[in-house]
Formats: C-alpha cells, sequence, structure tokens
C-alpha cells in the first residue's frame, strides 16, 4: 500500500486520469460515436437479415423436391379412395343428395345476403 504523500507522480497521473474519466465528450465527438455504433448495428442487423434469407432460399430449395414427393404421393393416394365417389354422385340417391345440398346452401346464401 502506498503511503499517502509518498509518491506524489502516481496520486497526479491518478488524478488525471480519473479526471478525464468524468469529462464529458464534445458534443460533436459523441454525435460521432453515436453515429458509428448505430451505423455498426445496421450493419450488423443486414448482414444476419442476408444470412438469414439465404438459409431460408438454401431450405426451400433442399426440401423442395421432398415436398413435391409427398404431394404427388398424397394426390395418388386420395385419388384412389376417392374414386369411387364419383359414381357414387351419379347414382339416384347422389343426384338427390347433391340437389337436397344445392338448396340448402342456396336457402342459405339468401338468408345470409337478407
Amino acid at each position: 500500500m502506498v503511503e499517502q504523500g509518498r509518491d506524489e507522480t502516481v496520486d497526479r497521473d491518478l488524478a488525471r486520469l480519473f479526471a478525464q474519466a468524468h469529462e464529458l465528450l464534445p458534443p460533436e465527438t459523441f454525435a460521432l460515436a453515436v453515429e458509428r455504433s448505430v451505423q455498426r448495428s445496421r450493419t450488423r442487423r443486414r448482414f444476419w437479415r442476408m444470412v438469414l434469407f439465404v438459409d431460408m432460399v438454401v431450405g426451400a430449395l433442399v426440401l423442395s423436391p421432398f415436398v413435391m414427393e409427398g404431394s404427388v404421393a398424397m394426390a395418388n393416394y386420395l385419388s384412389m379412395g376417392i374414386a369411387h365417389l364419383g359414381s357414387a354422385l351419379l347414382s339416384p340417391i347422389g343426384i338427390g343428395c347433391s340437389l337436397a345440398f344445392g338448396a340448402w346452401f342456396l336457402r342459405r346464401i339468401r338468408r345470409l345476403a337478407a
């Protein structure tokens, strides 16, 4: 521990450093520092947005064949299950059900329009 008054050069240097640390920056310097900080954060944000965009494009390119294959497989599966529906609609019962549904639908639209 340094005794008081023993080493005045260290005390003077320390006092000068404390005074500099508590001095306010001139307004121009402060504005420039803030502007640099804002510009850095904008640049960083722009960079991460670009990285995210490229990542999404690459992900879409990688996943699109699998999505298309799944879509075609699902369409094939559904067309096999629904193939009999066309012939069922052409039967007398199917025609009657279609007429009843059409009448109900028109009544509902008229009620909503009124």
